[in-house]
């Protein structure tokens, strides 16, 4: 236990204590909003920004005068956090609807709670009261970006699992469920919602061949641009032993 002002921690949770000397537990909020976990494509190594053409993309989707939307780098590698001022299903299916290239996964998030397992536990069943029904089935699925606070995926999965099973009588059904709990753990903050299948959106994978070739050009171009270019030195060079030939001769 620590002692900070009127603040203590006991069991590593923050509060504090009240006149009658009872114990309140004051939860340590997230130091990060989002509504939107947007991820990209990955695509050949050797081709660069795809975080940046992303963004662009995210941005165009959602241009509009009554939209405002804050794009944040995050602890995940391929993607980026998107902070709004409207639903952010609208705002998802916006972006679905919209052509684009480098974007795949649009992830609505509901709740963010600072990444401890009791804090995401207790976010989770909130959620699921609120929103399913008695003998609705759920599945749930984890991504952990930084595993500083919560080292394991198949951890948080059976004990979300089991808090639902347990707490409200929910059926687990990992192929066909009625409802999807996402948690997304990213750093010291995790996203958590509980959606319908409807609500889950991920882009087609896209070729970017044809997207490189408007900026590098094609294949066959760059080979043809390589065989002029060897050409040509191959012709500087004969004229060169030429020169030094007529040179030594006369």
């Amino acid at each position: 236990m620590t002692l900070d002002n009127k603040n203590i921690e006991i069991n590593g949770r923050m509060g504090a204590i009240t006149e009658r000397g009872v114990f309140k537990d004051e939860k340590i909020r997230p130091n990060e909003y989002f509504d939107l976990l947007v991820t990209f494509q990955s695509h050949n190594e050797n081709f660069e920004g795809e975080e940046l053409f992303g963004i662009e993309e995210i941005e165009m989707a959602l241009q509009s005068r009554e939209i405002t939307c804050y794009i944040k780098e995050s602890e995940c590698l391929n993607g980026v956090l998107v902070e709004l001022n409207m639903d952010p299903v609208t705002a998802a299916m916006k972006i679905m609807d919209s052509p684009t290239r480098f974007l795949h996964k649009i992830i609505i998030i509901n709740k963010v709670v600072r990444t401890r397992m009791d804090y995401i536990l207790e976010k989770v069943v909130e959620l699921a009261m609120n929103k399913m029904a008695e003998d609705d089935t759920f599945a749930v699925r984890c991504d952990l970006m930084g595993r500083r606070l919560i080292k394991s995926e198949e951890e948080l999965f059976n004990m979300v699992t089991q808090e639902l099973i347990e707490k409200l009588n929910f059926k687990c059904d990992e192929i066909n469920p009625d409802w999807v709990v996402q948690i997304e753990v990213i750093g010291e903050n995790t996203g958590i919602s509980v959606l319908k299948p409807t609500e889950l959106f991920k882009k087609s994978l896209n070729n970017l061949e044809g997207f490189k070739e408007d900026i590098y050009g094609s294949e066959e171009s760059i080979n043809d641009l390589d065989n002029i270019n060897l050409n040509s030195k191959l012709l500087s060079v004969f004229f060169i032993l030429m020169l030094s030939f007529f040179t030594l001769s006369m």
